[in-house]
């Protein structure tokens, strides 16, 4: 037999595993067949079993022949992998030497799931690529599988099974478009995505692309309790992020160290400028927004925090976060950086930080300066057919940024004291190092800006 598969098998097929530690509930897809001479033959079929409660749950997600190895025929089969919902997402057609062929389109019944939901999955294939009028489901599941949300794409491949001319993506009431030229992004364009683990939210993006890559002004908003808060914005040029930027990092579980208690939602929120490569340079504030639960009930909301960056260098304070597969929180710790090395703009080699326990605390009203930029994305979302909605928005925007560097310039003096004191007391520190106390220290081992895990 020389090691060859034969007979009736039945085979676990890795992508398809998701377990949730904290519910204790786990997923996968088995499939089952048979093999001749180490080639599937015949009939196969595939099954999703779920294991929740003590009970068994299962779904058949995949049915077809196999010819020689080759999938042959009429076919069912998922319309991903990346969640429960993708994996319940069928759809029907045919294959001609193992390459889709034909129309494709979702099996009967999947569309009456979702009644009050336009949403569709249809379009033709020619050996293996899309070609023609296709419409498309993005499925977006979060980690308990309570909560889903579908983006709709609809536009054209050209021949060769590349996206051309103009495509829209619409979801949940909101809708935008983008242009291709084949399947290169160009033009203005208003794309829509998702991020989260626990809480997925929608995130919409605006720009303008030249041939595949961003150049002027971005901004990207995500939506809360059907309210958009801006989440990024800044400018690029030929996809370099440039000049004064403003980032977030979403957090949708997490806890502090001092008090483990879960806190909810909240936004990482990071400003500063771009120098020369896509480097951040000179000084980048940090601070938290709070997006659920009582804010006034964590002092994370008062706490500011800086980082001065330079050629292979950063100094200040910053925030250290490690996410625990299965409960999946955030813990941060609140450091100095003492000792560390920059090579070609990435961190490298072992990183030292020392656990702040008192911060210097500012106070910040809940009603920061998000506040006129989430009015400006509530009238773009009630006036979204105004004709002066753009020009408006880039006067706002502008002013807004100038703003920032009037506060900038006329914090200049106050941070340039900063760093002389910080200098000293690092100059200071140094002479006591061989003092501090280990428990206080947090070391990290990184590769090209990546952590090594210890």
């Amino acid at each position: 037999m020389g090691g060859r598969k034969q007979g009736k098998w039945i085979e676990l097929e890795q992508n398809s595993i998701i377990f949730d530690q904290q519910k204790q509930i786990y997923s996968f897809i088995c499939s089952e067949g048979i093999y001749a001479d180490g080639v599937k033959e015949g009939n196969w079929e595939s099954t999703l079993y779920e294991q929740y409660e003590h009970q068994v749950h299962t779904h058949l997600v995949s049915k077809g022949e196999y010819k020689e190895g080759r999938k042959t025929g009429n076919w069912t089969e998922p319309i991903g992998y990346s969640s429960k919902a993708a994996m319940l997402t069928i759809i029907k057609g045919n294959y001609k030497n193992n390459q889709k062929n034909g129309h494709w389109s979702l099996e009967d019944g999947q569309k009456d799931l979702y009644p009050d939901e336009d949403y569709d999955h249809e379009g033709n294939y020619d050996e293996d690529k899309k070609i023609n009028n296709w419409r498309e489901i993005r499925i977006y599941q979060n980690f308990h599988v309570d909560s889903i949300i579908r983006i709709q794409d609809e536009g054209q491949y050209n021949n060769y099974g590349q996206r051309d001319e103009e495509w829209t993506s619409s979801s949940s009431g909101h809708s935008g478009k983008c242009c291709y030229q084949n399947g290169v992004l160009n033009g203005e364009a208003e794309l829509y995505d998702c991020i989260g683990n626990f809480k997925i939210v929608l995130t919409r993006s605006k720009g303008e692309f030249n041939n595949g890559k961003k150049n002027g002004r971005w901004k990207t908003s995500i939506n809360i309790d059907e309210k958009w808060i801006l989440y990024e914005v800044g400018e690029y040029d030929n996809d370099i992020k440039v000049g004064l930027w403003r980032e977030s990092q979403y957090f949708d579980q997490y806890i502090l160290e001092q008090t483990e208690k879960d806190q909810g939602q909240i936004l990482l929120i990071k400003e500063g400028h771009y120098g020369e490569g896509g480097k951040k340079k000179d000084e980048w504030t940090w601070r938290f927004k709070c997006l659920s639960g009582d804010y006034n009930e964590n002092q994370i909301f008062n706490i500011i925090g800086r980082e001065v960056h330079s050629e292979n260098q950063i100094k200040g304070n910053m925030i250290l976060f490690e996410k625990t597969f299965g409960r999946y929180y955030a813990r941060f710790y609140f450091c100095d950086i003492f000792d560390g090395q920059i090579l070609n703009g990435f961190r490298n080699g072992e990183w030292k930080f020392s656990v702040i326990q008192d911060l210097i605390q500012k106070e910040i009203n809940s009603k920061d300066t998000d506040s006129e930029n989430e009015q400006e994305q509530n009238n773009d979302d009630e006036e979204h057919n105004s004709n002066n909605e753009e020009e408006q928005e880039e006067h706002n925007d502008n002013n807004e940024e100038q703003e920032e560097n009037n506060n900038d310039n006329e914090e200049q003096e106050e941070n340039n004291n900063d760093e002389e004191n910080e200098i000293e007391q690092q100059n200071s520190g140094e002479e006591g190092d061989n003092q501090e106390d280990p428990g206080s220290q947090v070391f990290q081992i990184y590769q090209n800006g990546i952590v090594i895990p210890p």
